[in-house]
């Protein structure tokens, strides 16, 4: 399970990079408001 959320975060970072920042941001957004 560990490998296949590593795996997830690395294919995410190298396929979708603009996705992987927007959620970031939402997260961050919604954490910090």
């Amino acid at each position: 399970m560990t490998t296949f959320t590593d795996w997830d975060i690395i294919r995410n970072l190298l396929l979708p990079g603009r996705w992987t920042v927007l959620l970031s941001l939402v997260a961050f957004t919604g954490g910090r408001w």
